[in-house]
């Protein structure tokens, strides 16, 4: 049954598959009891359904290039003023474990 679900699309040509499954295997109430279970391949259809899309999204994003260009000239840096000899910075360093000892 699951390749018959996963062989051909929903429509004329599955049940044309089935009821040659039902006839081969000779079974009596056939097309009942897989009535009773079409919720297990409907789930079926549905996974491969989201790992083709899945699939597709992957291949779509890993495809894609930023949208966004470089400056095409260097930014110079800022001056970042020395923070090192700040003893509010020394405290936030101990307090992160930077520094075993508190500043004096």
């Amino acid at each position: 049954m699951r390749e018959i679900y996963r062989t051909f699309a929903a429509g004329l040509a599955r049940d044309r598959a089935i009821d040659a499954l039902i006839t081969y295997m000779n079974w009596r109430s056939g097309r009942a009891t897989l009535e009773r279970y079409d919720h297990y391949f409907r789930d079926i259809e549905h996974a491969d359904l989201q790992n083709t899309l899945h699939a597709t999204i992957d291949r779509t994003l890993r495809a894609r290039k930023p949208n966004f260009d470089l400056p095409s000239s260097p930014i110079a840096p800022r001056s970042v003023p020395d923070i090192v000899a700040d003893p509010h910075w020394q405290f936030l360093q101990h307090l992160g474990g930077a520094n075993d000892e508190l500043p004096p």
